[in-house]
């Protein structure tokens, strides 16, 4: 039995033999027979492996893109609310410090509204992280911060140390010393920023960010439903 069609190849004596230098493309391709295109099978299967994986990367890719441009969209829209800090310019005519000055107060957005800024410190606590094994993406404040976004974003109680003595004349009386002061509870009301700035994206740019062709859509539909649910 023998193969003489099939250069560099012939058995003989139970034992294949190959004739060095003379194995290469030419004599794949011109192989005949089921060997032959076990061959070319094997070499097609291992194309479509190699094409898929590469495949399956830009999807990875794509995606990735897709958390990181949505993350950090969000995060500048929310953190542009503070780009305008309010000094303290008001004279407040219900407070007076303790020594008779004048008391120059803050001024505050109206309940239901972003809150004015009045320092850089929650714009600089305002990140976004991205887990790409589970192709997830979180926006908002380090947990250094959380306690008091969460008073500004949805409001509530808060107990504190504040001032409670008042003047003849009916005023507040402002002191930075803890005998003018005692523990009362106060009730935030919402003034909230990240969801708006959520509603935001998801309003202008989520439909940018999913045009990606490379991103499957099946995620596409998931990652839209998502987006749309959750700033509610």
């Amino acid at each position: 039995m023998g193969f003489g069609s099939n250069p560099g190849m012939s058995f003989g004596s139970n034992r294949l033999r190959m004739r060095p230098g003379t194995v290469g493309s030419r004599a794949i391709s011109s192989m005949a027979g089921p060997f032959g295109r076990g061959i070319q099978l094997m070499m097609k299967s291992s194309q479509l492996t190699f094409h898929e994986s590469r495949f399956q990367s830009k999807q990875a890719k794509a995606i990735r893109r897709l958390l990181f441009r949505f993350g950090g969209y969000t995060q500048r829209v929310a953190s542009n609310k503070f780009r305008h800090k309010r000094m303290r310019k008001w004279e407040d005519k219900g407070k007076v410090w303790w020594n008779g000055k004048p008391y120059m107060s803050w001024k505050y957005s109206k309940p239901g509204k972003a809150p004015f800024p009045h320092s850089e410190a929650i714009p600089a606590h305002i990140k976004f992280s991205v887990d790409v094994p589970r192709r997830n993406v979180i926006i908002g404040p380090t947990p250094r911060a959380q306690h008091i976004v969460k008073l500004l974003e949805y409001g509530g109680p808060r107990t504190m140390w504040l001032n409670y003595k008042k003047s003849k004349s009916g005023r507040l009386i402002m002191s930075h010393r803890k005998q003018d002061k005692r523990k009362m509870t106060i009730q935030y009301k919402e003034r909230p920023f990240m969801r708006p700035a959520w509603r935001t994206t998801v309003e202008k740019r989520l439909a940018d960010f999913l045009s990606d062709p490379a991103i499957p859509q099946s995620f596409r539909n998931v990652f839209s439903s998502a987006a749309k649910g959750s700033y509610k």
